[in-house]
């Protein structure tokens, strides 16, 4: 293969050569079964009750109402809201991207229902006592 010279096209043609299936292999992305789908949506499902932990969590703490139970989560609210939400964010993304590059495994699939359950029971915890921190903010 000749060496990248970028000097006879556009940089826009270049772009456009580039496609994602170049450099990932497209079973890797995407779902190819129904098994498969069903994870996805689990795999999402995982990433938004991240998100929403972690701003339920950094309200119940401003507000004085809760302490964070996780030990590192718990130093890293020490940097500031917006650190513990990139912390909290990236190590949850990069877990759930492992399980989902095992899923075919059934020890990783399982995991992914497993977190799923666990964040699910997180946020109803978050929801019963959502009259405590607001009686806080008030």
């Amino acid at each position: 293969m000749p060496p990248f010279d970028p000097a006879p096209c556009a940089f826009g043609q270049v772009v456009r050569d580039l496609q994602l299936h170049d450099i990932v292999p497209s079973d890797a992305v995407q779902p190819t079964n129904h098994r498969d789908v069903a994870l996805f949506w689990t795999a999402s499902a995982i990433l938004i009750l991240n998100v929403l932990d972690g701003v339920l969590t950094l309200t119940a703490v401003h507000a004085g109402a809760a302490t964070e139970a996780n030990p590192l989560m718990a130093a890293s609210l020490d940097w500031g809201g917006v650190w513990f939400m990139v912390l909290k964010i990236a190590l949850v993304s990069f877990c759930v991207l492992l399980l989902w590059r095992a899923r075919n495994r059934l020890l990783a699939a399982c995991g992914l229902v497993g977190l799923c359950l666990v964040y699910a029971t997180v946020i109803a915890y978050h929801a019963s006592g959502l009259d405590v921190v607001a009686s806080h903010l008030i």
